[in-house]
């Protein structure tokens, strides 16, 4: 099984966001376009998902609805326990359970606390640092449980 964790693109700050008059801050421009370039890459590298969850904020479902149009055949779905200081522990038993390729998308540090328990079992291991629109690919080996980082991509790395 792989697992994809996302960190949701590039948003507007939260002065801008309150000047739009909204609760929540969305996508920015740039964000938009990371998210774009690197679902167009990853689609176009053969990554397919059975499914993509994500967190209730505007930014994370804008990302996850962005990467499941080019990586999944299903609508996204809103997960709880995915906000930046939410604990990780539920998290990672339930997908102890999963059987199907998952892409999850949220916030730090949750997602490089997740990250870094998964691949070492320490939380404060420090992993890999996601960028916003960023996806870490994870492999379960399912003799044994453990997981293994295969690779990370950036808007960064990913050309216009």
């Amino acid at each position: 099984m792989r697992l994809y964790l996302a960190r949701h693109g590039d948003a507007v700050d939260k002065e801008t966001a309150k000047a739009r008059g909204l609760d929540d801050r969305p996508l920015s421009e740039p964000g938009e376009e990371g998210v774009e370039r690197v679902a167009r890459d990853l689609s176009a590298a053969g990554v397919r998902v059975e499914r993509v969850l994500h967190s209730d904020k505007i930014r994370a479902i804008q990302t996850g609805e962005r990467l499941s149009a080019a990586l999944c055949d299903t609508t996204t779905a809103e997960r709880s326990g995915l906000h930046p200081r939410d604990p990780v522990e539920g998290f990672l038993a339930d997908i102890g359970t999963w059987s199907e390729d998952t892409l999850v998308v949220g916030h730090l540090p949750f997602m490089e606390i997740a990250l870094s328990t998964l691949i070492t079992g320490n939380p404060k291991a420090g992993v890999a640092r996601l960028a916003a629109g960023a996806v870490a690919c994870l492999e379960r080996d399912e003799a044994t449980g453990t997981w293994t980082l295969l690779w990370l991509v950036s808007p960064d790395c990913v050309p216009v």
